[in-house]
């Protein structure tokens, strides 16, 4: 296949979490921790913006402010389609696919952006970690072209899609379509 793999393998297996889940939150403060303590991670601002915004504290914020009466848990699969020109972009939206107790796909840019690679090693790293076994099995961090193919495969199996970009982005990857079922943010 053209699918490179940065994070993740070819097997996904979804096991929807609560919303704002104790794994996750623990999850992204390791994230938080890890980007803050490594020395590459530190020379990209966008980066550190990043694992400032995904410490405990400022989750366990958000969680309070989306403070819900009834308890909830993730949709499905989530495929996120990141932008181009905004490298960390594709971390925040895993994050909140995450938060959402949802399995996540993210397909990042083919441009080589320094950035990508560190926070994919980190969470390469991080899932290493027993402890997060069930985030690491759902999450794919993906690379590829223009590929409609690939497109109709995600937007296929995914409960959620999530297309950043301009018009031509979002018409481009709408040629794929979703089931009935599925809900589109764009």
């Amino acid at each position: 296949s053209d699918i490179k793999y940065l994070v993740g393998s070819e097997e996904i297996i979804c096991r929807p979490l609560p919303i704002f889940s104790d794994i996750a939150i623990k999850f992204l403060d390791d994230l938080s921790k890890e980007l803050r303590n490594d020395t590459e991670a530190r020379k990209f601002s966008d980066v550190m913006t990043f694992a400032f915004w995904c410490r405990k504290a400022n989750i366990v914020k958000l969680k309070e402010e989306y403070a819900i009466k009834f308890p909830r848990i993730g949709k499905g699969i989530a495929f996120h389609i990141a932008p181009s020109n905004v490298p960390i972009n594709f971390v925040f939206s895993y994050a909140f696919g995450v938060l959402a107790g949802n399995g996540n796909i993210v397909r990042v840019s083919e441009k080589d952006f320094r950035q990508i690679h560190v926070v994919c090693r980190i969470l390469n790293k991080l899932f290493e970690n027993e402890e997060y076994k069930i985030i690491s099995e759902q999450t794919q961090i993906v690379s590829y072209g223009h590929d409609k193919e690939i497109n109709d495969y995600y937007s296929k199996i995914c409960n959620i899609r999530i297309i950043w970009g301009g018009d031509g982005t979002i018409n481009e990857i709408r040629r794929s379509p979703i089931g009935t079922r599925p809900t589109e943010i764009t």
